[in-house]
């Protein structure tokens, strides 16, 4: 682990690092559940570092509802690091919880409940598990913050305003350094994408840059939601060779015929630097695509019917399933495609398949 650079503003890169003063009894806010936290050696190596620069240094956590820190302390490991390092372990649902009274403005609540090492910390690292979340769509530095909560209103409604509810939390104290395990993204939660390796440790100590990043790593907006409070997903995308060889044979075809007919064609043929002429993309709103059709549902996601593959009563019967696009407009084979999908749907409830 690199020494700590000098604290930085919350507008700095999320890659910067706080410094720690000798003597600062430290939290550590771990994300254990059950075998599924960040890996032993993360949670070794940031204590590690802590142990040398600090007066103490200890590991906090409220684990899962109904699912006892020490459980998951013990199935995860933490005891013999602890041990070794002479650091201290807190159960957060075990400790005595300090109000800590709300001041600023559109807060949920006048005060929140926090476990005394919390209140009481001095430098505070959080140490998330980079993975999805069913209510928040992720779960990065900031909604790690629920573990800081006490029980009864984090069982009463961990889903209900969640989001307002984590952003009072904020008020009780703030990170001087980040460490998230992205090694391997999404494990061992329910409702969420099938895990998958990623590679990465991620650091900083603003929250914000800090989750910024994070999303723009696996391509959600962190600046925009939809209606429902959901994040919305980034696209990126550019025209390929396919599409402005299309356009260059576009352009000399349609010259030509000019031509042979006598005509004279004014304006000058694009060049490559301007794509042959090809438009930016949503000038002429005929996007498709993004639900291709196909039989394999290892690259396709809905079938010659409309039909998702992984959802069986769930069909797409509008430009999702195109996996190509011609020149002109797509609303007669989108008409198509509906039509071909509502027969087949009409003939699958007949015969009880649906």
């Amino acid at each position: 682990m690199p020494a700590p650079a000098p604290a930085a503003s919350p507008n700095h890169a999320a890659s910067r690092s706080a410094v720690v003063a000798p003597g600062e009894p430290t939290v550590v806010l771990d994300h254990v559940t059950a075998g599924y936290g960040p890996r032993i050696a993360l949670a070794d190596g940031v204590l590690s570092r802590l142990t040398v620069v600090t007066r103490e240094a200890v590991l906090g956590e409220r684990c899962g509802i109904t699912v006892p820190t020490r459980f998951a302390f013990k199935h995860a490991g933490y005891y013999p690091v602890l041990k070794r390092m002479g650091a201290k372990a807190y159960h957060f649902e075990e400790t005595p919880q300090v109000e800590i009274p709300l001041y600023h403005p559109g807060r949920l609540r006048d005060a929140l409940f926090t476990p005394e090492p919390v209140a009481k910390a001095d430098f505070f690292v959080n140490c998330p598990k980079f993975k999805a979340h069913p209510w928040t769509t992720v779960t990065f530095s900031m909604k790690n913050y629920i573990g800081i909560q006490d029980d009864r209103h984090r069982l009463i409604d961990h889903d209900h305003r969640l989001n307002e509810k984590i952003a009072d939390l904020q008020h009780i104290i703030q990170p001087q350094f980040i460490a998230i395990d992205a090694i391997t993204a999404g494990e061992g939660r329910m409702l969420t994408p099938t895990p998958f390796d990623l590679g990465m440790i991620i650091m900083g100590n603003s929250q914000v840059a800090f989750d910024a990043v994070c999303c723009r790593i696996i391509g959600i907006d962190p600046n925009t939601v939809d209606r429902y409070g959901i994040p919305v997903l980034r696209f990126h995308w550019k025209w390929s060779d396919y599409e402005t060889k299309q356009v260059k044979h576009m352009q000399e075809t349609f010259r030509s015929i000019v031509t042979e007919m006598g005509g004279e064609v004014w304006s000058p043929m694009p060049s490559p630097d301007q794509g042959y002429g090809i438009a930016p993309g949503g000038a002429i709103i005929h996007e498709l695509g993004g639900t291709r059709m196909g039989a394999d549902p290892g690259s396709s996601v809905v079938n010659k019917n409309c039909q998702t593959h992984d959802v069986k009563n769930l069909f797409v019967a509008d430009g999702g399933p195109f996996t190509s696009q011609a020149d002109k407009n797509p609303t007669w084979t989108i008409m198509a495609l509906s039509w071909r999908t509502a027969d087949y749907v009409a003939q699958q409830m007949k015969g009880g398949s649906l």
